[in-house]
């Protein structure tokens, strides 16, 4: 029988994917509508419609959350004068490279948006079959 740290640990990795940029390679995990929700609440948008602008920095903002790891990110991605050693992973890490580097999310986020779009769309054809299954019995 599996622990619940590792009914956890497969619900998070079905919802991670990776994106290569350059000799670095960044693991994002695809946010739950709750997450989704809370995003757009600290753009202060309740009624669940965003603008342009606004819709550009919710998906920013989601993939900055989205950021769950890396592999090939050094100390000189984020200090100036940082050395090829490892950057190790935290959220506080990640915040702070992001900071220094938005570039990175600017390559980050147009991934991200596709994955997200393409798991959305299957997940709605499922539950779409499922219903014409269930009505078909």
């Amino acid at each position: 029988m599996e622990t619940g740290a590792q009914i956890l640990a497969r619900y998070h990795a079905a919802r991670e994917f990776e994106v290569k940029l350059g000799a670095a390679t960044f693991r994002l995990r695809l946010p739950t509508p709750f997450d989704e929700r809370r995003c757009a609440l600290a753009l202060n948008r309740t009624d669940g419609e965003l603008d342009q602008s606004a819709g550009a920095q919710w998906m920013r903002d989601l993939t900055a959350i989205a950021l769950v790891g890396w592999q090939g990110v050094t100390v000189g991605d984020l200090l100036q004068d940082g050395d090829a050693a490892a950057l190790p992973f935290s959220r506080e890490m990640a915040a702070a490279l992001i900071s220094r580097r938005i570039d990175i999310l600017d390559e980050l986020t147009p991934a991200f948006a596709r994955v997200r779009d393409e798991r959305r769309s299957q997940l709605e054809a499922d539950a779409k079959n499922s219903a014409s299954a269930s009505n078909g019995s």
